[in-house]
């Protein structure tokens, strides 16, 4: 069994309002018919690391694409819309703010992050799926 190393912060991924590790198993059933996925959480870069360039943004993905690879990981549900914002080109909502280090909402990252993760993700053999929040309510 192998701990989960988490991206935006020090040590491991553990399970909810629990001091206790996730663990993935070092064999796996790998058939095609199977979901092996992760959910990858943009709001409030619980998964996301802000950056300042258009490169450190693409070797950002590379690396969360390696490790979800390494890990035998085949889907991976994207949030695409953590705040009426977008992680993608659109023409109808602005760019969103946990792209950049700085928190400025509607900042042109320099590419299209969405996509870039699906091209790279495509390579690798694995699905993914845009999962977006319509309604979010925070306080």
């Amino acid at each position: 069994m192998n701990k989960i190393k988490c991206f935006t912060r020090e040590g491991y991924v553990n399970y909810y309002d629990s001091e206790e590790l996730v663990m993935i198993p070092d064999e796996y059933d790998i058939s095609k018919d199977k979901i092996r996925g992760v959910w990858f959480s943009t709001v409030e870069n619980i998964d996301l690391v802000p950056f300042e360039t258009k490169e450190e943004g693409m070797k950002f993905i590379d690396g969360v694409i390696e490790t979800y690879k390494k890990y035998n990981l085949n889907c991976i549900v994207f949030q695409v819309r953590p705040t009426n914002d977008a992680m993608y080109r659109s023409s109808i909502n602005p760019w969103s703010k946990y792209l950049n280090k700085d928190k400025m909402e509607d900042v042109d990252p320099g590419f299209d992050m969405f996509g870039y993760l699906v091209e790279k993700a495509n390579e690798n053999n694995m699905e993914v799926h845009a999962w977006i929040n319509p309604y979010r309510v925070t306080n």
